[in-house]
């Protein structure tokens, strides 16, 4: 007996440690996770940087070279201008001496006719003809050359002296050459974006197809920026607009209704999302706000499911319930089925007996990470399928009436993981609910963690915690939520048998019962 007792607080102890084990292993992991998450974003923010790096270098590139050929073109022209500039004061200096010489020769001419004329004995004024200047007409081109008519009149007739020059003539204007305006290419296809969050630039270029010259019309930008991806890197998620009230937990006994909001989008990068169970997604209210005794024709009347629901009870069997404690935990289960109708489209109901590993051997195969390892479920680790989920009820019931008390550790989380595989089989139109009777520490903190988180995405998880030894902080995060509706404390095992504590726990099971049943 007392070797059996050590034994067994050995066992507890090693499962604590393995406990921590996995605890551990699981905040490594979830760093090396997210340190794995922040590499990959730094990752592809570099390779983004990069491929952005390569675009304006290729644009540094193009513009170099246009910058060059400019300042190539622009060496040329200073040069031809200075050629241009030389050619033209020596051709001015050259025309201003011939026109001086022109015109000292047309007086020493005059003077010589003058003298001829008085050595001839002549006396006449000689009157040579003059006209006004050159009056232009418009061109006919404002450039590239074109032609405008000249006309002058005259101002002396002449008398004996030289004859009238031409009154019209034609002449040539508008040489300069004719700007060109700048013609540019096609906008390229945009750059990726240089981020993909927090708002980045995508750029795009043209090329010019022609240079302005001669004054021409400048080209206009060649470079076009854009602002995109402008949502927020680490964006927490968006909810939707809260959900209708759910119908009553519970008939009688203060039950609570619910609603709930769901993602309507997802959060980005680092942001996060409020938990589903937090109050920023699920709100609860009060609702049937009377005691079930009130609405009974009788108090010792024992309350019965109509309800469509699977209802899979775990009874707990290990040794700490010693005897008596087994007795009244195994009436309980037997009078508590005997409650629920069964029917095609009324209870099904299931039962699982657990208790735990009674060797180190068997406790290495329960617990341990091998999977080629068999493992006899009932012999190792101490869990019975006793009934699978049927309509028949009372056949259930009967079952439990048979059992025998296994008397052994508590493998919690192994009928957790059992009662998950059975809802497998459930109804789809049925509402889930797994109903736990126990009093004591589960062997593994952790794994029973685990298996009722599990457990609780497919079903509401019902904890009916016995005496004081039971771990009521541990049960109050395993329970679904609202906790006041999934845990009915028992403080004694003789409580077990009370018709009004029978009632509260089939409260809390079906929403839909029978008052008057006898």
């Amino acid at each position: 007996g007392s070797c059996k007792v050590l034994t067994e607080r050995f066992m507890l102890i090693t499962e604590g440690i393995s406990d921590k084990k996995d605890e551990l292993e699981d905040q490594l992991k979830e760093v090396q996770e997210e340190c794995e998450k922040e590499i990959r974003i730094k990752k592809d923010q570099l390779k983004r940087l990069e491929t952005l790096l390569g675009e304006q270098q290729g644009n540094l590139a193009l513009r170099t070279g246009e910058q060059n050929e400019a300042e190539s073109g622009s060496h040329l022209k200073s040069m031809e201008f200075d050629t241009l500039s030389d050619e033209y004061q020596i051709r001015m200096e050259k025309c201003c001496t011939n026109l001086n010489d022109l015109k000292s020769e047309i007086c020493a001419l005059g003077k010589i006719r003058g003298e001829l004329s008085n050595m001839q004995g002549q006396n006449v004024f000689i009157t040579d003809c003059e006209v006004s200047d050159w009056r232009y007409e418009a061109c006919s081109a404002t450039c590239g050359g074109g032609t405008q008519a000249m006309k002058r009149s005259v101002l002396v007739h002449p008398v004996g002296g030289t004859e009238c020059p031409p009154l019209e003539g034609t002449a040539t204007c508008a040489l300069e050459p004719c700007p060109v305006d700048c013609v540019v290419e096609e906008w390229s296809e945009w750059s990726t974006c240089s981020a993909e969050c927090d708002s980045g630039t995508m750029t795009r270029q043209r090329g010019i197809s022609v240079h302005p010259v001669n004054g021409g019309e400048e080209c206009g930008p060649l470079d076009d920026t854009m602002s995109c991806h402008v949502q927020a890197c680490n964006k927490d998620c968006v909810l939707a607009d809260w959900s209708e009230w759910t119908e009553c937990s519970k008939a009688c006994n203060w039950g609570h209704a619910r609603r709930h909001r769901e993602i309507a989008e997802a959060p980005t990068g680092t942001g996060s999302c409020p938990w589903y169970w937090s109050w920023e997604r699920v709100n609860f209210k009060w609702c049937s706000t009377w005691s079930c005794r009130s609405m009974m024709p009788n108090p010792n009347l024992l309350l019965k499911c109509q309800e469509e629901v699977d209802i899979i009870v775990l009874l707990d069997g290990s040794g700490s319930l010693g005897s008596d404690g087994w007795k009244l935990s195994q009436h309980f289960a037997e009078v508590f089925i005997n409650s629920l109708e069964g029917g095609d489209d009324l209870v099904k109901a299931a039962l699982v007996l657990f208790s735990g590993p009674r060797t180190w051997e068997a406790l290495k195969k329960c617990y341990g990470s091998d999977p080629s390892v068999e493992v006899d479920l009932e012999a190792d680790c101490g869990v019975t399928r006793v009934k699978e989920l049927t309509n028949d009820t009372a056949g259930v019931a009967e079952a439990v009436a048979g059992l025998e008390w296994p008397a052994a550790t508590t493998a919690t989380s192994i009928a957790l993981a059992q009662a998950e595989q059975m809802l497998k089989h459930g109804r789809e139109t049925a509402k889930s609910l797994v109903v736990v009777i126990t009093d004591g520490w589960p062997m593994s903190q952790y794994a029973t963690r685990m298996a009722a988180n599990r457990l609780k995405t497919v079903a509401n998880v019902l904890w009916v915690p016995v005496g004081a030894n039971a771990p009521m902080h541990l049960i109050e995060e395993l329970a679904s939520l609202p906790k006041e509706d999934h845990i009915v404390k028992v403080n004694a095992f003789i409580d077990l048998a009370i018709p009004a504590k029978i009632n509260d726990i089939m409260a809390s099971a079906c929403s839909k019962l029978d008052f008057s049943s006898e």
